[in-house]
């Protein structure tokens, strides 16, 4: 009983935080402390299942934690420019067997390099290669602010 009663509350949390993740993004006065605070409490939330997703469910919460971290641009949970195709670093990440929430911190990190540099395309060419550099940055561990920041000084762009 008391494994129920947790899942089902563990379960809400994910779907609380994404509604809030959601309308954070809709308002206007976007408080972006507060929004990469909902966005760590998300990544925390899903990092406490037991059993790490594998196959498809890791595929779809790949591209489900994609879409959120490119929202912090758009107006809904699913950025628009991509749709549910998946990404440089969703296709990179997808087959791995790092935890979820370290897929997680790589997932921001190369987002966040990738509004660094412009780069709006996800098709682009150029995000497979900022995607193996936030990766090989990484392995070297650090935040995702760090890792992006790192990745767009050792990808040397002007």
């Amino acid at each position: 009983m008391m494994d129920e009663l947790q899942r089902y509350v563990h379960n809400e949390n994910i779907v609380h935080y994404q509604r809030l993740i959601a309308e954070s993004e809709r308002d206007p006065s976007h408080d972006e402390g507060r929004h990469q605070m909902l966005q760590r409490l998300l990544a925390d939330e899903m990092a406490k299942d037991k059993k790490p997703p594998s196959g498809q469910a890791r595929t779809s919460l790949l591209q489900m934690l994609v879409s959120l971290c490119q929202s912090a641009q758009a107006s809904d949970l699913e950025c628009p420019a991509t749709g549910n195709a998946p990404t440089a670093i969703g296709r990179l990440l997808e087959n791995s067997s790092l935890p979820f929430e370290e897929a997680g911190r790589l997932v921001a990190a190369y987002e966040r390099t990738l509004r660094a540099l412009h780069l709006a395309d996800r098709n682009d060419p150029v995000t497979q290669i900022v995607a193996k550099k936030v990766i090989e940055i990484g392995e070297r561990g650090g935040d995702a602010v760090e890792i992006s920041r790192l990745a767009v000084k050792e990808l040397d762009v002007k």
